[in-house]
């Protein structure tokens, strides 16, 4: 789907466009991909353990830990999702292609598993 504008893209990534009669009076109806969906997907969850610290009375604990998700689909093609502590009280999590030069960002379940079977497929075994 080709979007012209910044106002319908950000509608779209809320779930909030409605195509009126593009698609029979449809409108989309788009929810925020959970942790456990991307574990379904067949994520990779990669744990960042953070920084250990004490305080005098020898209490430890590990400060700004958080945890991300990858898939990889071939060496050079991979997802990487948001980290745990960029998700908000929502819950939302996302998925992007990894280092690419403009960031390609999806939010829905349905869209990343169609994806992800579309690229697999493709894959040319050796």
């Amino acid at each position: 789907m080709v979007v012209g504008n910044f106002t319908t893209l950000d509608s779209i990534r809320a779930g909030t466009w409605d195509h009126g009669n593009c698609f029979n009076n449809q409108s989309i109806n788009l929810k925020d991909m959970t942790e456990k969906e991307l574990q379904l997907l067949g994520f990779t969850k990669e744990v960042e353990h953070g920084t250990e610290c004490s305080n005098e009375s020898g209490k430890k604990w590990i400060e700004d830990a958080y945890h991300y998700y990858v898939y990889t689909v071939t060496k050079g093609l991979e997802f990487i999702s948001n980290a745990s502590d960029e998700v908000g009280n929502d819950g939302q999590w996302s998925v992007e292609f990894f280092e690419t030069e403009i960031p390609v960002i999806f939010y829905n379940f349905e869209e990343v598993q169609a994806l992800i079977n579309l690229l697999e497929k493709a894959k040319i075994q050796k």
